[in-house]
């Protein structure tokens, strides 16, 4: 999709979640290079760990000369959104899985709709409990919650 949106796109920088607990390293580093490279497009990888990371993302950026900024999403990257955005987002594209960062000024997000999900997951409920559910409160020492 980067590919089409940027069609001459030649350098790309990468930023993601490094901890160990993702493990999203050696995917960037094997498959997502391998990927790029059959594009035609080189890949910069940039790994945030810690806050001093993301503080250091706009020099790595500025360094690398790359034509666009791809963010992937974690708990992480989405605490620390505004300062990665925010340091790139006025000199180049920026594309993630995170769809609030389309606010902070990334030109293209593409991310479930987590709503949506919601509400297909109350439909499947309501079928494998055979009625539509109610959550109810009753006015005792013990709240209770009760599907009928």
């Amino acid at each position: 999709m980067t590919k089409e949106l940027l069609p001459n796109l030649k350098r790309l920088c990468v930023v993601f979640d490094g901890s160990r607990i993702r493990n999203l390293v050696d995917y960037a580093n094997n498959e997502f290079r391998a990927l790029a490279r059959d594009a035609g497009v080189s890949v910069c990888l940039i790994p945030v760990r810690t806050l001093d990371d993301v503080r250091g993302v706009p020099r790595i950026v500025e360094r690398e000369h790359p034509q666009a900024v791809m963010i992937w999403g974690s708990a992480f990257v989405y605490q620390h959104r505004e300062a990665l955005v925010g340091s790139t987002a006025h000199r180049l594209p920026i594309i993630s899985d995170v769809n609030q960062l389309a606010e902070l000024g990334a030109i293209l997000t593409y991310s479930v709709d987590w709503m949506d999900q919601f509400r297909r997951s109350a439909a499947y409920v309501d079928k494998i409990l055979g009625a539509p559910s109610r959550v109810t409160c009753r006015s005792s020492s013990q709240p209770s919650l009760s599907l009928r």
